[in-house]
């Protein structure tokens, strides 16, 4: 694909999506992919924004390469791979060349069944970024793997070319073929796969990767399903002989609609040389340059998804569009097809490829051979030639009718086919945090091979050549494994001293990963909480990450019925949980002021020590209830309580002095439960400063006692005692 780049402002052009360099970091990997409150399960490439062959292989090696950053992948590890269609036998090859034991699970009899004997699709690796430079690249850039624009078949045979030199070993990767699998709860590290279409396979695995895939596709009922990935003869003429054109209806505005409708009214419709003839003479940068702002306004700028439509389609009619590519358009339109165009909103969707809206824009503006209809497609009746479509529409129910009919509504999840109460638990947050679609930007600087096979090249030693970049920079990640359960091994004996220091030598990456575990392992086990703390005091971490860990501590703390977790988590300290949602704090400290309430020892002698270390973090509506508390249990009978309560007075911040001067009134000082307590309050450095305006009140409730001072102080007191 060629054209004219001339250059203009850079800040216009989104970031090379699939080639820069650590873009995505470890850390952000494993967060997009793991399954929340599952040890070592991970989903590789189901609920992302945009999934093409190539974005699949990245998003594969970007996995196994953040596993390996983070210590838990190394040569000793066990991996399952579930599903081997291209991005599960890329994580496999990837996996194995890092020297893990590999066995991999597909269902059909078949690897890369999609794309085996399939003529009619064309694959490019970064036609989908266009108008960006890297869609000039027709060949990929992975540590293997690797194959050339062609058609699907062509590009099939190479990978399974290669895939049969990865495979022979078996030792390092085993394929088990026609299975049926189930995963079982991660015990003590291991989780547990069972093949049930073999007789006895029952294994463990250190990590287990759900890479089930795209999907089969949806389809209308009654009519046969037509897989985007089956042979078809939409780009060649019509055969048969007809009193005018053959009347297709495409369904669908994602990026297989949108080809089809090409191909229908395209002649001789090919990716490779179409936009390379329709661009030879014109200057692509001025063209690009709008159609990128409104993408990275739909994409940057938080714009809903539903309104995208209308952006894209608006900025499209704005955009000034060079004769040259009308002219081309027009001449090559075949005359032997009509296309209903069926789509639910607006024709474009943000989901689909820049190239593929503009082609097709370009067609509304010069075919008359293509209509549009928009609504929902509710059912289809008949067969070729006579289909009879119905659509749900604004304006009602229509009716049209078709020579031929062909869906294009997306598959549907092979993982809510495979594994449904998986799906319908982890489904709506992975695809939340996929949103920005963070996995498919390539973060690998080099692939530090440990085995290969002999055809595809000399694996390079185990203990490659690297740099010392600082803080920053991960160590070999084997070393890195040791050392991160080296430092578990002592901060669980509570040998701290040089932690900071020791962190700092496995690096950002590494460091982040193992709080990220510990923040994993803390959803089922309270102990983990105490390394938690010490590794957040210790080390310097990304700002997102400490966020994110701190809020996801609190907010399992709020759903838990342990004490002793919520006591750990105030531990924490004031300064880091004040990066939780403040109301996710307000829960948190309003069960603690209700539990301790509720009891004089056992539990206050656990949360009041805890309660007085995150002081800080106490929302300010809540101040006079936690000062409350510490006024209640500082006469209490806890051995543990009632002094740490004495202590919170005294030490008790100015800005907490400050919020509760209101609260400094007789009606208050009367109260005898809180009598001892306000004497401690009393002694605070700064108190006599800020409750100025009542020292007199102060010193008579200091200097007489408890009757007197309510006589002087509260009207008709003594009447009420007589």
């Amino acid at each position: 694909m060629q054209g004219n780049y001339t250059e203009f402002e850079s800040d216009i052009i989104l970031s090379d999506p699939l080639h820069a360099p650590l873009f995505s970091s470890a850390v952000q990997i494993l967060q997009h992919m793991s399954v929340p409150s599952e040890l070592g399960l991970y989903v590789l490439g189901s609920y992302e924004e945009r999934v093409t062959i190539h974005s699949q292989q990245i998003r594969a090696f970007n996995l196994v390469f953040a596993l390996q950053e983070s210590g838990q992948l190394s040569g000793a590890t066990k991996v399952a791979v579930i599903g081997a269609g291209i991005a599960g036998l890329t994580a496999a090859v990837a996996a194995a060349s890092l020297g893990a034991k590999v066995q991999l699970y597909e269902r059909h009899s078949e690897i890369l069944h999609n794309l085996r004997g399939c003529h009619t699709r064309y694959l490019h690796p970064t036609v989908y970024d266009w108008p960006q430079e890297v869609s000039l690249k027709d060949k990929t850039e992975l540590p293997f793997f690797n194959w050339e624009a062609d058609t699907a078949d062509r590009v099939a045979a190479r990978l399974l070319m290669e895939w049969k030199a990865w495979s022979a070993d078996q030792d390092r990767i085993k394929v088990h073929l026609s299975a049926d699998v189930t995963f079982h709860q991660c015990v003590d590290g291991k989780r547990r796969i069972t093949n049930s279409a073999s007789v006895i396979d029952d294994t463990d695995f250190d990590i287990v990767i759900l890479a089930t895939g795209f999907g089969v596709e949806t389809n209308v009922l009654p009519q046969p399903l037509r897989s985007y990935w089956r042979d078809d003869s939409l780009h060649q003429p019509e055969i048969e002989i007809r009193n005018g054109r053959t009347r297709y209806l495409v369904s669908g505005n994602g990026d297989g609609g949108l080809i089809d409708i090409l191909r229908l009214r395209i002649r001789d419709f090919r990716h490779e040389t179409l936009l390379a003839e329709l661009c030879k003479d014109i200057d692509v940068a001025k063209l690009a340059k709008p159609l990128l702002e409104a993408e990275k306004y739909i994409q940057n700028e938080g714009v809903l998804k539903s309104d995208a439509g209308a952006l894209i389609l608006s900025s499209y009619k704005n955009l000034d569009i060079p004769d040259e590519i009308f002219e081309g358009m027009e001449a090559r339109l075949r005359g032997d097809t009509h296309v209903t165009f069926n789509y639910p909103h607006y024709p474009f969707t943000h989901r689909s490829s820049i190239l593929h809206r503009l082609l097709v824009f370009v067609l509304f503006n010069r075919d008359k051979a293509i209509s549009v209809q928009p609504g929902k497609l509710l059912s289809l009746s008949g067969h070729e030639p006579n289909i009879e479509a119905t659509f749900e529409t604004s304006n009602g129910t229509r009716v049209g009718i078709f020579d031929r009919v062909v869906v294009r509504h997306g598959p549907h999840l092979a993982i809510a086919r495979d594994f449904p109460a998986c799906h319908a638990t982890l489904g709506p947050v992975l695809k939340a945090r996929n949103a920005t679609d963070v996995t498919r930007k390539r973060m690998w600087k080099e692939w530090l091979t440990v085995f290969a096979p002999s055809s595809i090249g000399s694996a390079r030693p185990a203990v490659a050549e690297i740099k010392d970049g600082g803080p920053g920079h991960s160590t070999h990640p084997p070393v890195v494994a040791n050392r991160i359960a080296e430092l578990r091994v002592a901060i669980k004996k509570g040998k701290t001293d040089g932690l900071g220091d020791k962190l700092a030598l496995l690096g950002t990456e590494a460091s982040s990963a193992l709080l990220l575990r510990l923040m994993a392992l803390s959803e089922k086990n309270d102990d983990v909480l105490p390394e938690i703390k010490a590794v957040l005091h210790a080390g310097e971490f990304p700002a997102a990450i400490v966020e994110q860990c701190v809020t996801n501590v609190v907010s399992d703390a709020v759903f838990s019925n342990s004490v002793r977790r919520k006591a750990y988590v105030l531990q924490l300290g004031g300064a880091l949980l004040n990066k939780a949602p403040e109301a996710a704090l307000c829960s948190l400290f309003s069960d603690v002021f209700r539990i301790v309430q509720n009891d004089q020892y056992t539990e206050v002698n656990v949360l009041v020590p805890a309660l007085i270390l995150a002081d800080e973090a106490v929302p300010d509506q809540l101040v006079w209830k936690y000062v409350e508390t510490l006024l209640q249990h500082a006469q209490s009978g806890a051995t543990d309580g009632a002094p740490a309560a004495q202590r919170g007075l005294v030490m008790l911040p100015p800005s907490m002095l400050k919020l509760i001067r209101d609260q400094i009134t007789p009606a208050t000082l009367v109260r005898t439960e809180l009598r001892l307590g306000l004497h401690y309050l009393f002694q605070n450095p700064r108190a006599r400063e800020i409750f100025h305006d009542k020292i007199e009140l102060i010193d008579d409730f200091v200097r007489l006692g408890h009757k007197k001072f309510a006589e002087k102080h509260v009207p008709g007191y003594g009447e009420m005692d007589a």
